[in-house]
């Protein structure tokens, strides 16, 4: 009885204590048990941490912070020739093109209002002096009616198929009107740089990209101040850095011009060696996506110019003089410039 009461015992202790216990010697178990002999209980402590003891009116600290995400930034990838390099190769094909004089042969394709496609052959001489400096006289038989032109301020269209005659006239610097558009939404400095005739900037404009294309590079550069909004990208050659594709794109990325160059010849310079004479495209496929007009440009009888091109070529004082353009009938493509009043001087003494 006092074996069987002594685990009964035991039990009861773990019972009121929670602790777990462990019975060294059962009854039957172990011989060194006889009658008359307690069974051992051996207690051993509950693995549960007990809680941390909190003060009253203590609010527990909050857990520390996780650490911050790291921030992985990519390094942007080298890009496959420097622009020193670039320019100087793209420069050489143009380094003396200072001035040039061709004929041009022109086949416009356009769509008209009604959706009724044209097509017209007109021609003309061409005048280039850098960087601004532009005359496109066109026309039939040698019968000029249009004339598109651009000096170092200012650029034209003037058109005498029609009476009253009308020329648009826009600046360089200004701000383009919202309410007046040239009929050919293309400046003619524009056109110098889809003719791949433009020299590279020999710093690098910011924000200026050189990728690999399937031709060897591809520039793209802000056109510059006077160009706001306006992106250049050139698809260049890897053998000769000669311009195959020119974009114009505005700020959404949108072409509003592009060209196809081919047909490179050499223009003669009596003044320089032959290794040094520049090279020009003679073939230039102008696609002008708004209002979805094509312009293929063939170049003949490359010179340059000398003795043959003057200031008055690109005056156009004289031209509107010369055609009878009224003033009138000259539409200017800039907002009005904002109206200064001039200052008073104050009193000498």
């Amino acid at each position: 009885m006092t074996q069987t009461r002594s685990i009964r015992d035991g039990l009861g202790v773990l019972g009121r204590r929670g602790v777990r216990a462990v019975c060294v010697v059962a009854v039957g178990l172990c011989s060194c048990c006889g009658p008359g002999k307690d069974v051992s209980i051996v207690e051993l402590p509950d693995p549960t941490p007990p809680p941390m003891p909190t003060e009253v009116g203590v609010t527990p600290l909050p857990p520390e912070p996780a650490d911050p995400p790291v921030e992985v930034v990519v390094p942007e990838p080298e890009p496959p020739i420097s622009y020193s390099a670039l320019v100087s190769r793209y420069n050489k094909r143009v380094r003396y093109l200072d001035q040039c004089r061709a004929g041009a042969d022109l086949e416009i394709e356009w769509t008209d209002e009604e959706g009724e496609e044209h097509i017209e052959d007109v021609g003309g001489p061409l005048l280039m002096r850098q960087p601004r400096d532009l005359a496109l006289h066109l026309g039939k038989l040698g019968q000029h009616r249009l004339f598109l032109g651009s000096n170092e301020k200012q650029y034209w269209l003037i058109d005498t198929r029609e009476k009253p005659r009308l020329a648009w006239v826009g600046t360089h610097e200004g701000k383009p009107a919202a309410d007046v558009a040239m009929p050919v939404p293309l400046r003619p400095g524009q056109l110098i740089h889809l003719m791949g005739i433009r020299p590279l900037p020999e710093a690098m404009p910011a924000g200026t990209r050189i990728a690999e294309s399937k031709l060897g590079f591809e520039v793209t550069m802000p056109m510059g101040p006077t160009a706001a909004g306006l992106w250049l990208v050139i698809d260049m050659s890897a053998e000769d850095f000669a311009p195959r594709r020119v974009v114009i794109r505005n700020a959404e990325g949108k072409a509003v011009g592009s060209s196809e160059l081919s047909k490179y010849r050499s223009l003669k310079l009596e003044t320089r060696k032959k290794e040094d004479w520049p090279r020009m495209a003679t073939l230039v496929k102008v696609t002008i996506p708004e209002p979805g007009t094509k312009v293929t440009l063939e170049l003949g009888g490359l010179n340059d110019g000398r003795g043959r091109i003057r200031d008055r070529d690109f005056d156009l004082a004289r031209f509107l003089k010369k055609l009878k353009v009224k003033a009138e009938h000259v539409q200017r493509l800039d907002e009005p410039a904002e109206d200064v009043q001039p200052t008073e001087e104050p009193a000498g003494p």
